[in-house]
């Protein structure tokens, strides 16, 4: 199925939608044709159903229905952004699992790498993460804030059961509720101990081990956003009975 991403909020029942330059240039790759069926994708939840229209120039989306998905449950992911393209994998990544929100982190031990990711770097980010909603359908495309630090999570994301990733720490809940969960996921080098007794004392952080080796960020979230919807799945589960 061929999908489209689509300005938020211009999913309606009956509207002809004009498509971007970008989006145009995906359909000639896809060798889409005119009436040729698809999905549109707004990146807040709606998902419209309904038929491509090729003008000769331009090229439309006609939605012939359209629903809203409901959001998904609160699921952060804080990383110390030590590399910026292992970043860009971890936008991509996320948004293909149904993360809700990502915090990039300067810390203690990225301030000094030169391929730390910097603040110019975002906005590819973000496009990496709509097109992996797109690749993958997931009608809703995390957030990804600016650089933020530590000190600053608890006035970012007040409401929230924060999970250190630490090799050291324990197992994660084998059920886990739908209120708002995030992770703290140090780079490379790890958070100093600094900011670990910070991410404790300040945050109420519990630290969870996500395997028996020591793991690349990028792939510490990947794990981190997996275990936690899987332990999300077993509260439905046992729902329903």
């Amino acid at each position: 199925m061929i999908r489209v991403l689509v300005p938020t909020g211009s999913i309606e029942s009956g509207a002809t939608i004009a498509l971007d330059d970008e989006e145009a240039r995906h359909l000639e790759v896809r060798r889409a044709g005119d009436r040729t069926a698809a999905h549109a994708l707004d990146g807040a939840g709606a998902l419209g159903m309904g038929t491509l229209r090729h003008t000769g120039e331009s090229w439309l989306f006609a939605v012939e229905m359209a629903v809203i998905q409901p959001r998904p449950a609160e699921l952060i992911l804080a990383v110390g952004a030590g590399d910026k393209d292992r970043f860009l994998t971890v936008a991509e990544k996320a948004a293909e699992l149904g993360v809700t929100r990502i915090i990039p982190l300067e810390t203690t031990h990225t301030r000094s790498v030169a391929s730390r990711l910097r603040d110019g770097a975002l906005d590819k980010a973000r496009r990496r993460a709509r097109e992996a909603c797109k690749q993958s359908g997931n009608a809703w495309v995390p957030t990804i804030d600016a650089l933020a630090t530590l000190a600053a999570l608890p006035s970012l994301a007040s409401g929230v059961r924060w999970l250190l990733a630490d090799p050291r720490g324990g197992d994660l809940p084998t059920a886990l509720s739908q209120d708002p969960v995030g992770w703290l996921i140090g780079p490379e080098a790890g958070f100093s101990d600094a900011e670990i007794e910070a991410a404790e004392a300040d945050l109420g952080a519990t630290p969870i081990r996500l395997g028996r080796h020591v793991m690349r960020f990028e792939t510490a979230a990947v794990a981190a956003a997996v275990l936690t919807e899987r332990a999300r799945a077993e509260v439905v589960r046992a729902r329903r009975g």
